[in-house]
């Protein structure tokens, strides 16, 4: 998918060629080849283990490729949102500060006017209005989850990338940060997600990309969530079914073994 205010030629925002990274000599990506396109809404998804923390964190720079390489357009400016189970809620911020701690500008000690005006309007973008001198701690998990959108977004990224956005959240505000990733797309921003929600991507993301240490299948998301290609990703027999106009993905009794044998997953949580 393309941006039409993509004054960049089309050029891609991420090319990933043959990628490359093992961790104490364990490989945790193989040969991933993926190109991020500005105006996506991408789901990236695959078990526990697979390389889905590991691809977002060489995208960002965290980590660096042992093999292949990572492009990122000409100025690209990327806003990153981790696990929520990742983040200290004891360490002593409210909500406006932990913001706060995404400025550009750090030539002063305190924030300038502008910047408590963009903080002010990104909580009321995100439904956060009212609780900017709250403790982090005392949020609910989806509100957790939109102060660290909000945090991202202060900087505004041309590309968000979002660890596990609906993990430990329940399954309404599960829907309703699906729709507020949509509702960002629109205006602009393109999104990179990991998720083991399988449902919520085949209901809400346009393009899905499976993987297991390397890209099984990349492509629009009806296409691609098929039995084989799940199969081929876990390891597990799959069955797609359609119900309402809407598709549903569910366990099937027949199980299969990993492609890369029994249990693999063991050392690349780890590792990843």
């Amino acid at each position: 998918m393309s941006n039409p205010t993509d004054n960049n030629g089309g050029q891609p925002l991420v090319q990933i060629q043959g990628l490359g990274l093992s961790h104490d000599r364990q490989p945790i990506l193989e040969d991933v080849n993926l190109i991020v396109e500005a105006g996506d809404l991408l789901g990236i998804v695959g078990p526990s283990g697979a390389g889905k923390t590991t691809l977002l964190r060489t995208i960002t720079g965290t980590l660096g490729p042992d093999k292949g390489s990572v492009a990122l357009r000409s100025g690209l400016q990327i806003g990153y949102v981790p696990q929520v189970e990742s983040v200290n809620w004891n360490f002593p911020v409210t909500v406006r500060q932990c913001i706060l701690m995404a400025r550009t500008s750090r030539r002063f000690a305190w924030p300038t006017n502008a910047e408590k005006a963009a903080v002010s309007e990104v909580l009321a973008r995100l439904g956060l209005d009212g609780l900017a001198d709250r403790h982090i701690g005392d949020l609910s998990g989806g509100q957790q989850q939109r102060v660290f959108i909000a945090r991202a977004l202060l900087r505004s990224p041309d590309l968000l990338l979002l660890d596990e956005p609906t993990s430990g959240v329940d399954v309404a505000l599960r829907h309703e940060l699906l729709h507020l990733l949509e509702e960002l797309r629109s205006e602009g921003t393109s999104i990179v997600l990991t998720t083991h929600d399988l449902n919520g991507v085949a209901t809400h993301l346009p393009t899905v990309a499976c993987i297991n240490r390397t890209i099984i299948a990349h492509g629009p998301t009806r296409s691609v969530l098929n039995s084989q290609t799940l199969e081929a990703t876990y390891g597990a027999s799959m069955q797609v079914l359609e119900h309402a106009g809407m598709r549903l993905i569910v366990d099937s009794p027949h199980h299969t073994h990993s492609p890369f044998g029994p249990d693999p997953d063991a050392l690349l949580e780890r590792a990843e």
